[in-house]
């Protein structure tokens, strides 16, 4: 159990307070399934039965696609879960203690950084009120929860090994780094990222670095394998190829010549792609036409690459809460999709649909967002942080905006939502904007 110290004995009471409040409100409404939590569940559910890694329901004819659709950790995270009592709810109860856990871990994290226990007192709570997205989706049958998890982990103990190396900091690092990729293929890169990083630190053996590269490399292995074995052809993800000419394609098509076309273009490639001869071959078509397309729309594409990021950090959030009360209409577009494919016409009336209350709550949070990526900019650029430390918070938190950024959902930022805190709070702690406020000397 992660002690804090007494000065933050009330927020710690808030931290679990305010992660109960959720978890009730996700049993009272029972908003804990999204489009994508049966392939989750049905691959759990496969691995038990069938001992496969297949994401959809066996009964029905198979989609080799459903192989490696989805990396198995979550399941087999959901199979521990339901070994204790057999609920879905037994599943988001553990992750509710893992998300508390984790701020509590921040919480420590900042402190011993030196951020004063007032500004940590009184910033903390804000911030946790206006990002319900985090409370949202661990209370969710997703694997959000436990990447954000994994995601601090790598970056605390990169970190750690910064201050002190060690050989068993370095199987460590590796270790969360072969975690993150049966997690989420899209951790891919972060991971050779710090080993990157770690070959500048000064003063151990540089060998560490390949021990770390072993349980990466066999997480990759096996997980290709196991694909290779359900379908003939060595994949890690199929991911990639669908959210290219699902997301990339079809908002680059309709920003260049309208939805209708957008439509067209990308259910041609996906149709395309099925004639072809073997999976490999399929993939090969659906990836060569992707980039080519992109390749001739470079500036329909920076345009969509870029208000994606943008609506990445400033996303307030809508689906996530219409979620959590079971509100949402699964067949209607959200906003971010109705912005890529309709434009800012369409989004506009969107938003006007929404009612008054819903639409004052998106607005401060949108708010609330805007001035999150103003104190990030400041705290890079204002602040006298540990050099390290600044640079370690920048590098995670660009990668996950530049690589799943495009996609441009509030779901996404929960990646980097501690890291976001922790520059928050080293920044609060040495501006004197807030210490007009907050008297800590």
């Amino acid at each position: 159990m992660i002690k804090t110290p007494q000065q933050y004995k009330f927020l710690s009471i808030f931290i679990v307070s305010i992660h109960l409040l959720y978890f009730l409100i996700a049993l009272y409404f029972n908003g804990i399934y999204t489009v994508d939590s049966p392939g989750y569940l049905f691959q759990a559910q496969n691995l038990v039965k069938y001992h496969s890694i297949y994401a959809g329901n066996l009964l029905l004819p198979i989609q080799n696609d459903y192989f490696a659709l989805r990396p198995p950790f979550y399941a087999f995270f959901i199979i521990i879960c339901k070994a204790i009592y057999q609920s879905d709810y037994t599943v988001l109860f553990v992750q509710n203690i893992l998300a508390t856990l984790l701020i509590l871990n921040v919480l420590n994290t900042i402190s011993a950084l030196g951020v004063k226990p007032k500004i940590i007192n009184v910033i903390l709570p804000i911030c946790l009120v206006f990002y319900p997205a985090h409370f949202v989706y661990a209370n969710t049958i997703m694997s959000d929860t436990i990447f954000e998890v994994l995601i601090f982990l790598l970056f605390k103990t990169t970190y750690l090994f910064y201050q002190k190396p060690s050989l068993y900091k370095a199987l460590s690092i590796g270790l969360i780094i072969s975690i993150m990729l049966i997690t989420k293929p899209v951790s891919i890169l972060i991971g050779l990222i710090v080993c990157l990083i770690m070959l500048f630190i000064k003063n151990y053996p540089k060998i560490y670095v390949a021990y770390l590269l072993i349980f990466p490399i066999i997480a990759y292995l096996s997980l290709g394998f196991a694909v290779q074995k359900e379908t003939g052809y060595f994949q890690f993800t199929s991911m990639k190829s669908f959210a290219a000419v699902r997301c990339l394609v079809k908002y680059s098509a309709a920003n260049a010549y309208g939805s209708d076309y957008a439509d067209s273009i990308s259910s041609a490639i996906v149709s395309q792609s099925e004639q072809q001869e073997t999976l490999a071959l399929r993939y090969q078509y659906i990836d060569n036409s992707c980039n080519q397309f992109l390749l001739n729309h470079k500036i329909a594409f920076l345009k969509v690459y870029s208000k994606g990021c943008l609506t990445f950090m400033l996303d307030p959030g809508r689906y996530d809460l219409y979620k959590l009360f079971n509100a949402n209409n699964d067949n209607a577009l959200g906003m971010y999709q109705t912005l890529q494919q309709y434009g800012l016409k369409a989004t506009l009336q969107f938003l006007l649909g929404i009612n008054f209350w819903g639409l004052l709550v998106l607005g401060i949070l949108i708010c609330w967002n805007i001035a999150v990526v103003i104190v990030f900019i400041l705290f890079l650029t204002k602040t006298h942080s540990q050099a390290f430390i600044k640079l370690l918070i920048a590098i995670f938190v660009l990668y996950f905006l530049l690589t799943t950024g495009v996609l441009g959902v509030s779901r996404y930022r929960i990646h980097i939502y501690p890291m976001l805190l922790m520059a928050i709070l080293l920044w609060a702690n040495q501006s004197n904007f807030i210490k007009k406020f907050i008297r800590y000397d």
